[in-house]
Order: structure tokens, then C-alpha cells, then sequence
């Protein structure tokens, strides 16, 4: 399966990270799979298909025909997470709003300014175990 989960990833452009976040997984999780340390789980799968409606079930789960479920066009996402439908009934590629629409949530984004840092201490470990400390005068 993780071949397949792969397939998703390629074709949406996303790399394991976006893939994660887009889809509620952690990325630690997505990494044991592609390592062959475990297997999906039924709720990674139900995050995938939940995120990617137009991904055929019976292909994510048993490799069984089609990727895309027939009669879906495949939607793509940009970096900023929008989806686009591929092709609209006049020929123009036209933002989908209702999922847009579903996807935004309204919150307020408030930044805090916070002190500058500095360095005060610098430790450094080789890997002979032995390490050197560096303190500002």
C-alpha cells in the first residue's frame, strides 16, 4: 500500500511533509509506513480517503482497478492548499469554491513580538563522547 500512497503523493505534488499536514497524519507516521516499519492503519487510510474523495478505495486498499474513481476528474491542489477542478463545462480551469469554502476556517492570526536572542553558551560533542564548551565573555 505504501506504493500506492506514493502514486497519491506524486500525482498531487506533494512531498511527505504537505502530505502529512494535508491529510492529519504525522509525519512520523507516514515515514514508519515508507520504511516497511509498519502498516497503514484503517484510520491513516480513512484520513486519505477522507482528504482525497475522488482516490478509489478498493485501488488505496487491495491495488484493484482504477486510482481515480471513474466519473471523478482528479482535483489538484496548489502550495497554498486550494483545490482546483481540472476542467470546467466550458473548457476553463475555475477555482471550486465549496471546497474552498469547506476547507477555511476563520481565525484570527495574532503575532507576538518576543525578545531578541542571543548565544550565552556553545556546547559541542564529538564522537569520541568528549565535547568543548564556549561561554560569552
Amino acid at each position: 500500500m505504501k506504493e500506492r500512497i506514493g502514486k497519491i503523493m506524486d500525482m498531487r505534488g506533494m512531498n511527505s511533509t504537505q502530505f502529512a499536514s494535508a491529510t492529519g497524519i504525522k509525519t512520523a507516521t507516514l515515514s514508519h509506513i515508507f520504511s516497511g516499519r509498519t502498516f497503514p492503519s484503517t484510520e491513516v487510510v480513512s484520513k486519505i480517503l477522507e482528504r482525497f474523495p475522488d482516490v478509489s478505495p478498493d485501488w488505496l486498499l487491495f491495488g484493484k482497478g482504477e486510482m481515480l474513481r471513474s466519473g471523478t476528474p482528479p482535483a489538484s491542489e496548489n502550495r497554498l492548499g486550494l483545490v482546483f477542478d481540472h476542467q470546467a463545462s466550458d473548457g476553463e480551469t475555475v477555482n471550486s469554491q465549496s471546497d474552498v469554502s469547506k476547507k477555511s476556517d476563520n481565525k484570527e492570526i495574532i503575532y507576538v513580538e518576543k525578545p531578541a536572542k542571543t548565544i550565552e553558551k556553545l556546547m559541542i560533542f564529538y564522537s569520541d563522547n568528549s565535547f568543548e564548551t564556549f561561554v560569552k565573555e
